[in-house]
């Protein structure tokens, strides 16, 4: 973190007491850049933190909640957590896959009072397993299913509403373009109340040499209709695949889309740098929020495990010829840079945490949340606890899953160590 100033002796005494012991005095960082470009306002700013040395915020290592148990009663053995929740009234709600499909929920100590959904057909019951958990625009809970075909809305007590499936309808130019998936992903409650649905990313085939395919945002009424694309956004890289079968290939950690949610804004990057581009509910890019930072560089040990634990599951699954194929794509394909971010969330406050890109092979390494303000200035960054895949920020808090060792599946709220005035 660069810090501009020292405290210096003349700096008067008020500022002295504003900062208080233990951290440093100091200019202001230098204000972002802005310009127009055709419409949509262009937001840049320093790698210059505003969280002075002593005052940055810090994420407490051992969790205040921690749901989840070795062995005991069936609610807390928890083997795939598709999303956790956390409600205004502290209870804690959590999307479990497998073999229930339930929703569980906890109180403010990780006590478990009763689940929603279950398998089957009937009103409330889910056919697949849960996909994430999201909130409405009315405070209700909105599950879609696995594949996102179906998606229920239950109150926060629990009493299912309705659930509607999706009138899935796509066309790709076979000419230019291939859909690399069959269906697609729940991504976010809009401002209105309408959904905003993920589509597989588009490779495009015109042209040679490498290309930058497309994800795809379409947006469905709670009735499940179709309304239209909401935008299209830049996806992977693509090179030619060389074969009918195969005509384009993606090329690995090129892009590892996000959205979220905050007002009426939707927020969605692709980590390929250190921007998120802001869209108003309609769909029109209003701005776009840079930092004067390349995204991290993958290092030749990170690579070397990531290579190493992609060629043990080839190998387990296919045989010694299609692991040699992998680790023979992998060590031509994989860029010099990771991700710059995997995730966006944005805590109540409106400020924007970057998550660290999660890498196999090190799973287990402290991955970084880049903070910005709603303006887009740099706060500052924190480190997570090791292991943790986070789903939501609160004012003071962290809610995410964490795996050990023994592959027990726990979810975690970890404090959020600020200090007084920030």
């Amino acid at each position: 973190m660069t810090i501009r100033n020292p405290c210096h002796p003349t700096v008067p005494v008020i500022a002295l007491l504003v900062c208080g012991a233990g951290c440093e005095v100091r200019d202001p960082p230098p204000e972002p850049v802005q310009r127009d470009s055709a419409g949509v306002t262009i937001v840049e700013s320093p790698w210059v933190a505003e969280w002075a040395e002593g005052a940055e915020w810090r994420i407490e290592e051992e969790p205040a909640i921690s749901i989840g148990e070795v062995d005991g009663e069936a609610p807390y053995l928890l083997s795939h957590v598709a999303g956790a929740l956390r409600l205004d009234d502290e209870r804690i709600i959590v999307a479990h896959h497998d073999p229930a499909s339930q929703i569980r929920v906890y109180d403010d100590e990780g006590r478990h009072r009763t689940s929603w959904g279950g398998r089957g057909e009937g009103p409330g019951e889910l056919s697949m397993p849960p996909f994430s958990l999201h909130r409405g625009t009315e405070g209700e809970i909105v599950v879609p299913e696995l594949g996102a075909w179906r998606v229920h809305r239950f109150d926060r007590d629990g009493t299912f509403i309705d659930r509607a499936a999706l009138e899935y309808e796509r066309f790709v130019d076979p000419e230019t373009r291939i859909a690399t998936a069959g269906c697609c992903a729940f991504a976010q409650v809009l401002p209105d109340g309408t959904w905003l649905i993920h589509y597989p990313e588009e490779g495009i085939i015109a042209g040679s040499g490498v290309r930058r395919g497309e994800y795809v945002l379409g947006r469905f009424n709670t009735e499940g209709e179709w309304l239209g694309i909401f935008t299209r956004y830049p996806g992977r890289l693509w090179r030619p695949g060389g074969s009918d079968e195969r005509p384009v290939v993606p090329l690995p950690l090129t892009a590892i889309f996000s959205t979220a949610v905050h007002g009426e804004e939707v927020f969605v990057g692709n980590g390929a740098a250190f921007q998120v581009d802001v869209f108003d509910a309609e769909g029109a890019h209003r701005r776009s929020l840079r930092l004067d930072r390349e995204p991290p560089p993958f290092t030749d040990v990170l690579r070397a495990g990531y290579i190493e634990r992609q060629s043990e599951g080839a190998e387990r699954l296919q045989g010694s010829d299609r692991a040699d194929e992998v680790r023979n794509r992998l060590e031509r394909d994989l860029p010099d840079r990771l991700p710059a971010f995997s995730q966006i969330l944005i805590d109540p406050e409106g400020r924007l945490w970057l998550i660290g890109y999660r890498v196999l092979g090190a799973e287990d390494e402290p991955r970084t949340a880049t903070v910005l303000s709603p303006d887009g200035r740099l706060l500052g960054q924190l480190t997570l606890p090791a292991g943790l895949r986070p789903f939501q920020v609160g004012d003071d808090w962290i809610l995410g899953r964490t795996e050990d060792e023994l592959g027990v599946v726990r979810v975690v709220l970890h404090r959020i160590a600020r200090p007084p005035g920030s």
